[in-house]
Formats: structure tokens, sequence, C-alpha cells
């Protein structure tokens, strides 16, 4: 038989287990920087949300200040109709009572015209009298 190198076979051995330990190593090594990238992204990812979560909350604040802003714009509109309302409540009493006042004007008018014609007609009819007057006094 043969004599088996020991010494050989120990030492290939040896170097067998050297490389296994050596190749675990490396797994664990490449698992590690697998893990601490993985930390790493995660980190980052909730970061992100955590930015996200801010801007959502931003933009609800944003949201209520708009809804606000929009409530005071409509009372203030509200208002302001009601003030329109009341200016043309208020316009259309005016224009009746100018159009009373005009009514009652042409009437004085009218009556003025009337009594001008009637001083017209007795300055007339006074004058008629008066030359008959005078007609009778000559002829008696």
């Amino acid at each position: 038989m043969d004599k088996i190198d020991l010494p050989g076979v120990t030492r290939a051995a040896v170097h067998r287990e050297i490389r296994k330990v050596d190749q675990r190593n490396e797994e664990k090594e490449k698992k590690a920087a697998k893990v601490t990238d993985l930390s790493t992204y995660k980190a980052e990812l909730l970061l992100r949300v955590q930015e996200h979560v801010n801007d959502l909350e931003k933009l609800e604040c944003k949201k209520e200040d708009l809804t606000k802003f929009k409530d005071e714009l409509l009372a203030k509109a509200e208002e302001h109709l009601n003030i329109l309302e009341a200016s043309n409540t208020k316009k259309k009493e005016i224009e009746t009572f100018k159009n009373d006042m005009m009514l009652r004007a042409r009437e004085r008018m009218a009556e003025a015209e009337e009594a001008q014609r009637k001083a017209a007609e007795t300055a007339t009819y006074k004058d008629e009298m008066v030359a008959k007057a005078e007609k009778l006094i000559q002829s008696a």
C-alpha cells in the first residue's frame, strides 16, 4: 500500500477549511453589507415617508385655511348682496316717490294752467263788462 501523505492531506484539509471559513466570512460580509444597504434604504424610505406625511399635514392646514377663507368670502358676499338688495329696495322706493311727486307736480301745473285760463277768462269777462258798462253810461 501506498503510504498516504498525512501532512499533505492535513494541509489540504486545513486549506479547505480555511477556504470554507473565508467563504463563510465573505458571505457574512456580503450579508452584513446587504443588511447595511437595506437599513440605509429603509432609513431613506422612512425619511421620504415622513416628508410626505409632513407635506400632507401642511396641505391639510392649507385646506383648512382655504375653507375658512372661502367661508369668510361667502359671508362678505352675502353681506354685499344684502346691501345691494337694500339699495335696490331703496332705489325702488325713491323711484316710486319721484313718480308720485312728478304726478303731483303735473296735477299742480294743470291746476295752475286752469287757474290762469280762468283768470284770463275772468279778465276778458271783466273787460267786456267794463266796456258794456261804459257803453251804458255813455248812452244814458
